[in-house]
Formats: structure tokens, sequence, C-alpha cells
């Protein structure tokens, strides 16, 4: 089971505690992780990740296992663009922007043809298909609990429409965000505006984190100070340097 990382769940924890999902944030770390596959191949970390200790961006041979799924010396890919392509959608969704990762998963599983690409394909899209109705139910808790609750439940919400708009629940956000943001409180007008913006900055985050784990590390950079250069992005300096000093800061 994947670890959901904090700043996703952020301050929803206590209610997905509530709603019955607290077992989503159990699982193995990155690092773990690297560890695992360095002793199962008997590999350096260094081998397959930029950093010696690993996790963090990948070479070319990292780049490579990962895309054929943890396996050395397989074909999964009828293409490099189609493999290229699988490993930005995992980078997206490593970064946990899910939008991103559907949208190129989607339209990878019409073009690959060989079995392992579509075998890697279909269980990377399976590894977040847990979470709309998890933050529905949150979201909801949450606006059961009237104005204490409402910040956390709109902030839910807001992922949930940008994250999986295409599902019932994404669907289900946009029309509770809608029916706030066009109402007649003027309280919940302006929460629902603050949270559908404070979203947006945040996807930036994700692109950025995407962008930096595929190597692009100038056009990250750029949206890292996009996100800096936003009011809104204070809160997310913390992140960002977590993503750019890496690994081997720590």
């Amino acid at each position: 089971m994947m670890t959901i990382p904090r700043r996703i769940l952020g301050s929803l924890c206590a209610a997905l505690a509530v709603a019955g999902v607290a077992a989503l944030a159990i699982g193995s770390s990155p690092a773990a992780a690297t560890q695992d596959y360095a002793r199962k191949e008997s590999k350096d970390c260094g081998h397959c990740h930029v950093s010696p200790k690993g996790a963090g961006r990948r070479t070319a041979a990292g780049r490579e296992y990962e895309a054929n799924g943890h396996r050395f010396g397989v074909k999964s890919w009828t293409s490099d663009t189609h493999r290229d392509r699988f490993l930005r959608a995992s980078a997206a969704m490593s970064a946990t922007w899910y939008a991103e990762a559907n949208r190129v998963l989607d339209a990878l599983r019409k073009d690959e043809t060989l079995p392992g690409g579509l075998a890697l394909i279909d269980a990377t899209r399976d590894r977040a298909k847990m979470f709309p109705a998890a933050w529905m139910r949150a979201a909801k808790v949450l606006l059961g609990k009237g104005e204490q609750g409402l910040p956390n439940a709109l902030a839910a919400l807001a992922k949930l429409e940008s994250q999986f708009p295409a599902t019932d629940q994404g669907k289900e956000a946009v029309r509770l965000l809608d029916e706030m943001a066009n109402g007649t409180d003027e309280a919940k007008k302006k929460a629902a505006g603050d949270a559908r913006a404070r979203e947006a900055v945040r996807v930036k985050v994700l692109a950025g984190e995407t962008e930096w784990n595929l190597g692009a590390a100038e056009l990250a950079r750029k949206l890292f100070d996009e996100v800096r250069a936003d009011p809104r992005g204070q809160e997310f300096e913390g992140r960002i340097r977590e993503i750019v000093e890496g690994p081997e800061k720590k």
C-alpha cells in the first residue's frame, strides 16, 4: 500500500480517521523502497539515483529500471517515446499530481500494445483510485461540523475538483463549490474562492516537483519562483526546499 505524503492529507488527517480511512497512511517510505531495490539487485542506491543515498531524481539506468516495472533486462514499451510518457506519469504520480498522471496514462493506454507496458499503466492508475471516495467522505464529515470544519472541507473539495474532475466525486465537488461561490453567503463565497486559488498554487508546486524529478530543473525552478511570488505560496516554501535540496541535505 502506498504512503500518502502529509502535505496531501494536510489538515484532513483527523477527518480521514473519522471516515475510517486512516489505513491509507500506512506504507513504506520512498527511501526504504530504494534500499529494498538496491538489495534485490545487489547494486548501490547511486546506480539508479543521482543522490548516492537514493530517492529523488534518477539516473538513466534508474529511469529505465522504473519504466520496466523495477526490472532490468526487459522491454515493456514499443518505443522510447512511450517509455518517457510513462515516466512522466510516474513522476506526476509520485508528486501526487494525479490529474496529470491520469491524463498521460489515459492517452498512453490507447497507444501502447506490449503487455508489460499495459500492466504498468493499469497498476499505476490503480494507485490513485482510492482517493476520490476517501476525500469526499472526509469533506462531508467536515461539512457536517459547520463553520468549524468548512475551511478543511473546502480544501478537500478543491483537491477533488482539480485532481479527479472526471469522477463522480470530482463532479460533486465542483457542484458544491459552485453553490457556495454563487450563493448569498459572502463568507462562504470568499472561502470557496480562496480554496480554489490555494489549490491552483499547490498544483503548481506539484508540477514543479514532477519536472524536477524528470530532470527539467530550469522549468521546475521557474514554477517554484511563480509560487514564491504568489501571496499564497509562502506555506509551500518548506516543501519546495525539501524538493530542491533533496535527500543529500538530510
